[in-house]
């Protein structure tokens, strides 16, 4: 697991519910098995695993469950 902040997509992208941007970009470009969407900078938790589950969650509005 680590904790991701991309300093230049949150100085582009501040609106509400921005965050599923970098989200879409992640599923469709990184073998991920988590993903934990946070408000303050867009900071995000991504793991990994052997078996991913390929899950999007957000603390961010709209909270909950993302499905690209």
């Amino acid at each position: 697991m680590a904790c991701v902040v991309v300093p230049s997509f949150w100085a582009a992208h501040q609106e509400q519910g921005d965050w599923r941007i970098l989200a879409r970009w992640i599923h469709e470009h990184l073998p991920y098995s988590t993903l934990y969407f946070f408000p303050t900078y867009w900071a995000f938790n991504i793991g990994w695993h052997e078996r991913p589950e390929r899950s999007i969650k957000s603390y961010a509005e709209p909270a909950g469950t993302f499905t690209p």
